[in-house]
Parts: C-alpha cells; sequence; structure tokens
C-alpha cells in the first residue's frame, strides 16, 4: 500500500508539473488561438490518461467542464479525475450542449465567470434533451450578486470561490454519483398527505394521478416536511434535512429551492401548500383542502 501511494503522489507531482509548463509555454509564446487550443486539447489528452490511471481506472459518473479558463480547467479536471469522475471540457456554450446530450447521467461544473453561463444554463434547464444534467456553479467573489440567479434557472447548487474542492465535489457525488439519503429521511419509504404521495422507493412524487417532477434538492425537502404536516421546519433544519451531512447551505439557497418547490406543486395542486413563517421558516399546510 505504501509503494502504492507513493506511486500516486509521484504521478500527481508529475501532472502539476506538465500543467505548469503548459501556462507558461502559452504565456510566453502568445501563440495564436488555434495553434493554443491544439496544444491544449494535446495536452489534456495525456492528463485525463494519467489522471484515470491514477484514480484506479473506476470512472462512476460524468462531468462536463465548461470554461473558457485554462486553468479553471486544469484544476478542476484533475481534481474530478483523482476522485474517480469521468471529465469532459466543453471551451463555450455550443460544446457545452453537445456535451449534455451525448451522456445520461452527467453533471455540469461551470464556470460562472464568462458572460454566456447564466444563459446557458438557463438553456439546459429549458430543452428537454439537457435538462436532466445537474449544474453546479463556481461563481467569484464579485459576482455574489448573481447567486440567486443562478439558482433561480434551475441549477442545482451554487458556489462562492475561493473554496476548498471537498464542497462541491460532495455535491457532484449527491447529484450524479452514488450516495445516501440523508439521515431525516432514512426508513420513510412512502408518504401520503391529503393525496400527495412522496414515494422515496421509487422517487415519485404523486398527487391526484399526475407525477410531479422535482429536482433532487426539492424532493428531500418535500420529504422532510410531509414527515410532520404543520410543523414548521427553520432553515438550518431543512438544510440538515434535504443536503448531506457537512455541507454549508446559505439560507438564500433553502429559500431558493422552496420557491422551485412550490412553483411545480401549485399548478397541480390549485393552491400553494408550502406556508411561509417570516423569520423561522416553511411549513406543509395541515389541511391544505
Amino acid at each position: 500500500m505504501r509503494g502504492d501511494s507513493t506511486h500516486r503522489f509521484e504521478g500527481l507531482r508529475a501532472i502539476a508539473k506538465h500543467c505548469e509548463t503548459l501556462k507558461h509555454h502559452l504565456i510566453s509564446k502568445r501563440l495564436p488561438s488555434p495553434t493554443v487550443r491544439d496544444i491544449v486539447d494535446a495536452r489534456l489528452v495525456e492528463l485525463e490518461r494519467a489522471s484515470r490511471f491514477l484514480a484506479g481506472s473506476i470512472v462512476q459518473s460524468s462531468v462536463v467542464i465548461s470554461s473558457l479558463d485554462t486553468d479553471f480547467c486544469l484544476s478542476v479536471r484533475h481534481i474530478l479525475a483523482v476522485d474517480g469522475f469521468a471529465t469532459e471540457l466543453a471551451m463555450g456554450p455550443a460544446e457545452t450542449i453537445a456535451a449534455i446530450q451525448e451522456r445520461t447521467n452527467v453533471g455540469l461544473l461551470v464556470d460562472g465567470q464568462p458572460d454566456f453561463a447564466l444563459g446557458l444554463c438557463r438553456v439546459l434547464k429549458e430543452d428537454s434533451s439537457t435538462r436532466h444534467v445537474r449544474i453546479v456553479t463556481l461563481l467569484a467573489a464579485e459576482q455574489s450578486h448573481r447567486f440567486a440567479q443562478f439558482l433561480d434557472v434551475g441549477v442545482e447548487e451554487a458556489f462562492m470561490r475561493p473554496l476548498e474542492p471537498d464542497r462541491y465535489l460532495r455535491a457532484l457525488k449527491r447529484l450524479v454519483g452514488n450516495h445516501h439519503s440523508s439521515p431525516a429521511s432514512a426508513g420513510l419509504e412512502r408518504l401520503n398527505h391529503s393525496g400527495l404521495i412522496v414515494d422515496a422507493r421509487t422517487h415519485r412524487i404523486l398527487f391526484d394521478g399526475h407525477d410531479i417532477h422535482l429536482g433532487p434538492v426539492e424532493f428531500e425537502l418535500l420529504r422532510v416536511m410531509i414527515s410532520d404536516p404543520g410543523r414548521v421546519f427553520k432553515r438550518d433544519e431543512l438544510a440538515s434535512g434535504a443536503w448531506p451531512k457537512g455541507v454549508f447551505v446559505d439560507p438564500r439557497t433553502v429559500n431558493v429551492h422552496i420557491g422551485r418547490l412550490r412553483k411545480a406543486l401549485t399548478p397541480i395542486m390549485k393552491l400553494d401548500v408550502v406556508r411561509t413563517v417570516r423569520g423561522i421558516g416553511y411549513a406543509l399546510e395541515s389541511n391544505p383542502f
């Protein structure tokens, strides 16, 4: 085991050195765009092979990385690959959409810096051929005012940079990898409240014969609230019940996902069954009809 760990460490050092060499080469030469692209693509193929080897050749889930920043792509790509994700780079909206359409169980890690990032996320979530993608966005500190905008267009998670990679790795594992149900919802296989059915085994929401399609976070929020109709859940309680243990969740993120839950339930149930208690949290109406 010690020899294997040493071998992996030396491999990671080689990858880091390779990335640094590429970076300085591109900066010093100031090569025209097509040549830069060819060099980057060639190096990334080599680095992907090395990363998959270091990951033990066990790749369970696929993540597309969308950014125009070479440093961002290289660093994130290797963090994901070493953790067991298959990765693909997409340098712009067209490449991102094409990559998503080719895959079923796929996540998207978006650099929030480019001007097209918000519009791209909106298009992906509105188009039937790509809305299955689970999106995680990384925003720079000066983009804090856009945090809620990304969540509003359907992004599953948004994080402010800088941050520890483990935070977005846990989010991606929950969204597209193998993960366990949260403690608050363990053992609650099928719950029925006033005809609203939450089936944890099949991951379906039903009302009056209609399927209600929810994202993974909205599903968990509803499952927490339907376990005790009428009870007012504080935002931190909802966060701990709907998100994996150890993940920090901004109260604004809870608000946005509750808004999505309302938007999905109200048209089919013909009334708003989620009650807001100002300054405290949210509850599922105990007697909605």
